[in-house]
């Protein structure tokens, strides 16, 4: 019996609130039979779940973070060797600027917050392989009673932020992950469209010629409208489509693992599946 797919997940490696083991168990009770942890600029999960071992099928998953003629494009890597070094070098490189970026943030909130908040909470996570965003001071402050997740992450968002960059240019990202053999989509186009205010069709030929390989045609913001005009963008330019929930764990709301649409529909026939099983 088919199975649901769920290609975009994320873990404590990256801004989701589960470690990996715990969404094993989940993907298996949800009936997931295949999914990618997706998690942002970093590749230990990949890691993880080499050692870890797992009967359900899983292909290695990455998310970038880019920019693109100012627009902010999350690019979603799959099926690549996560040992290649082009690879390794890119994510090095975010590593270090989000790490300064979030250190930068935490003073910043110390002053907002007026609380003494240890760096070595933070350093430990570091040591476990976490990349550290806003997310994990969210849930700290959270945790010292500073307020609800929705109040302080604004206030982060308002009073906090570094203008320390960390997002690659979207060409070094192609470039990178095109060595380590990745396939190549587009995260979320209706983000893209509202962030930036623009048509995705306004970009899509550009994004075509640079080499990418598909679009995240289901997702868990996009409404059965949005599904029907990427899929039929994916169709007109041949290019693979892709879904996934987005799901960072219990504390996002409005993301359930296998839930790939706004109206909470599941998936099982994914063209960037058969193209991965078709490469192995």
């Amino acid at each position: 019996m088919e199975t649901y797919k769920d290609m975009h997940i994320h873990s404590t490696y990256s801004d989701g609130s589960l470690k990996i083991p715990v969404l094993l168990e989940q993907l298996s009770k949800k009936n997931i039979g295949t999914f990618a942890i997706t998690d942002h600029d970093s590749l230990d999960s990949v890691r993880e779940l080499k050692a870890l071992g797992s009967s359900l099928e899983w292909y290695s998953g990455i998310e970038v973070s880019t920019i693109y003629n100012h627009h902010k494009i999350h690019l979603l890597g799959y099926g690549f060797d996560e040992n290649n070094a082009a690879m390794i070098e890119l994510v090095e490189w975010i590593k270090k600027q989000r790490q300064l970026r979030f250190y930068g943030m935490v003073k910043k909130a110390e002053k907002e917050f007026q609380l003494a908040i240890p760096i070595s909470y933070f350093q430990q996570l570091e040591k476990e392989g976490t990349i550290l965003v806003r997310p994990h001071l969210m849930r700290y402050l959270v945790k010292q009673g500073c307020g609800d997740s929705s109040d302080i992450m604004d206030r982060i968002e308002n009073s906090c932020i570094s203008k320390i960059p960390y997002r690659v240019n979207l060409m070094w990202a192609i470039e990178a992950l095109k060595k380590a053999k990745a396939l190549l989509l587009i995260a979320h186009p209706k983000e893209i469209e509202k962030e930036s205010h623009i048509a995705f069709e306004t970009i899509i030929d550009d994004l075509i010629k640079l080499g990418i390989d598909g679009i995240e045609v289901f997702h868990s913001i996009h409404t059965d409208a949005d599904v029907k005009r990427y899929h039929d963008l994916a169709l007109k330019y041949h290019l693979l489509e892709s879904g996934g929930s987005d799901y960072h764990g219990p504390d996002r709301k409005g993301r359930t693992l296998g839930q790939v649409t706004k109206s909470e529909k599941k998936v099982k026939q994914l063209s960037l599946v058969q193209e991965l099983r078709d490469r192995r």
